[in-house]
């Protein structure tokens, strides 16, 4: 799967660095665990923090998502709803349990959406993106979400590793993605009415 997603990167790049550093990987029969590699960033309260630009009919924004190993599904938040465009349609909810899952539960609507997150590959000059789509679980305006939270059903897509004490959180695109996981040279830009 990896080679495969590496040929299409070497189809859409433009580098020549780029283009030589994918075809001699391609050719070595050593692919590594991944060539494309996301950063997030650690807070000085110890909690992991990712940046993905989000894309919901023809709207975008870019977002902090806290990394939650614990958390199944991906939350946005009310606010970064309302940039997408998303109105909360209260008859169309389903229920999101959550930590006390009888005491505390979080009324939310499903949006289908694209994740773009900045990579780094082989060649620093040429940018890449993965992208993935997913289903985003919109809480309710008055909800008590007041940030964005990436789970499970995307963390499962990549190799990860969390350091603390480094301050560094890194993602590697698996060499087997479980979805529909995929590589582009850039965002799609929308023009904006």
């Amino acid at each position: 799967m990896l080679k495969e997603m590496l040929r299409l990167f070497l189809r859409n790049t433009r580098s020549k660095q780029g283009r030589s550093a994918v075809e001699e990987l391609i050719n070595s029969g050593e692919i590594p665990r991944s060539g494309i590699e996301i950063e997030g960033v650690i807070s000085a309260e110890k909690v992991p923090w990712i940046a993905a630009t989000i894309v919901v009919n023809g709207q975008q924004t870019t977002s902090w998502f806290l990394v939650d190993t614990g958390a199944s599904i991906i939350i946005v938040s009310p606010t970064v709803a309302q940039v997408l465009g998303i109105n909360f349609d209260p008859s169309n909810t389903v229920i999101v349990p959550g930590l006390l899952a009888d005491k505390f539960q979080i009324p939310c609507n499903l949006v289908s959406a694209e994740l773009y997150f900045k990579g780094k590959g082989i060649s620093p000059d040429t940018p890449i993106f993965v992208k993935t789509p997913v289903e985003l679980y919109v809480p309710s305006p008055d909800s008590i979400t007041s940030y964005c939270i990436l789970g499970r059903d995307v963390l499962n897509e990549f190799d990860y590793e969390i350091g603390f004490a480094q301050k560094k959180l890194r993602l590697d695109v698996r060499k087997e993605p479980n979805g529909a996981i995929s590589v582009v040279t850039s965002i799609p830009t929308f023009k904006q009415d």
